[in-house]
């Protein structure tokens, strides 16, 4: 490999290398990013508040011992059935805020929080951790290559 391909291979932030006096000067030409992949989208605290069981406390709460920010805080309609329905779009939501912002741990942050503040459990928790299941466990289906036959 000759000074021009490894100079040409450098990326944009790589052109503040210094060479040696020594060394001869070679014009690199310009890097295409044409095929460079996207960057991850930015991620961004306050977008996590777009999503609807994310929440940031009051001072007051503060003081009364809960974190600045919450991962899951729900109100429960009372109605099993629409709460497994709402867990279940929340969860959705999760998924898609995840993809987009690279962010898998939103769920630790959201289970965590159901552990340390729920006092009782709802639809709405066993709709959210059913689609998490149902997406693993078809996620693993599709890597083991194990569908089900289609009839």
């Amino acid at each position: 490999m000759n000074r021009r391909t490894l100079l040409a291979a450098l990326p944009a932030s790589g052109a503040m290398l210094i060479l040696s006096s020594s060394a001869p000067a070679v014009a690199a030409e310009p890097i295409s990013t044409a095929s460079a992949p996207p960057a991850p989208a930015r991620k961004s605290a306050d977008a996590l508040l777009s999503l609807p069981f994310v929440r940031n406390t009051s001072r007051a709460e503060q003081r009364a011992g809960l974190p600045p920010r919450l991962f899951w805080s729900v109100k429960p309609s009372g109605d099993y059935g629409r709460d497994c329905d709402t867990g279940s779009a929340y969860a959705i939501q999760a998924l898609d805020y995840m993809a987009e912002h690279r962010m898998p741990h939103l769920m630790q942050w959201a289970v965590l929080d159901m552990i340390r503040h729920v006092q009782e459990r709802t639809g709405i928790e066993v709709g959210f951790l059913s689609v998490f299941g149902n997406y693993g466990m078809a996620t693993r289906m599709i890597i083991n290559g194990n569908l089900p036959k289609v009839a």
